[in-house]
Parts: structure tokens; C-alpha cells; sequence
């Protein structure tokens, strides 16, 4: 399992989505979970994710917590990670990925990166 974990704040409508969906773009099948913690944004997690839907072998879980910056989001990630995870990435709300990112993570760990 690869588990991502996004730190989520945003003023502006529609970043959260296009990042989520630059994840369910990736060219990996392997099981992923989707770690959104909420860092009380103006614009509500959950409203941005509302009506997306995941392809099957991704889920997606989003948490929300009083404003604490995104050190405290990304560590509030990391707490939520299950001892099943190969892998962490960290993803911000406003980024996206190419979709060869995670498959290349993939490849780099099977060849003991760290």
C-alpha cells in the first residue's frame, strides 16, 4: 500500500481537486489511500472532494483538525498512516503529480531506496 498524505489549506476553490486527481492519474495499481487533513480551511475539505469518485483501488480519508499549520497537518498525516503502508508521500493541496510520480517512487523503493 502507498499512502499519501496531503496537508490541506486553501482560499481558493478547486486546488484540493486537481491534486486528488493528478493521484487517481497515477499509472500504479497498487492499493493507495488518500490522507487529507483539514487544517481548518476557509474552503472545507470535504466540499472539494464532494463529488469526485475514486477509482477501486484508491480511498481516500480526510480529517479535520483546528489550524496548526502544515507541519502539524503533515504529522497529523503520519499518525493516521496504517502499519500496512510501504510508502509515504507527501502531496500539497496545491501541487500535482506527474502520472509516472508514484510508479517511479515504486520502482526507486524495489531497489532499496529509502
Amino acid at each position: 500500500m502507498i499512502c499519501v498524505v496531503i496537508p490541506y489549506y486553501q482560499r481558493s476553490g478547486g486546488l484540493l481537486a486537481r491534486a486528488v486527481e493528478s493521484v487517481f492519474a497515477q499509472d500504479i495499481d497498487e492499493e493507495i489511500l488518500i490522507i487529507i487533513v483539514d487544517d481548518a480551511s476557509p474552503i472545507p475539505a470535504d466540499n472539494e472532494i464532494a463529488r469526485m469518485c475514486s477509482p477501486a483501488h484508491i480511498r481516500i480519508k480526510v480529517l479535520a483538525q483546528a489550524n496548526a499549520g502544515p507541519g502539524a497537518a503533515r504529522n497529523t498525516g503520519l499518525s493516521l498512516v496504517p502499519e500496512t503502508a510501504q510508502i509515504i508521500a507527501f502531496l500539497d493541496s496545491d501541487d500535482i503529480w506527474s502520472p509516472e510520480h508514484l510508479s517511479q517512487a515504486r520502482k526507486a523503493f524495489d531497489r532499496g531506496a529509502d
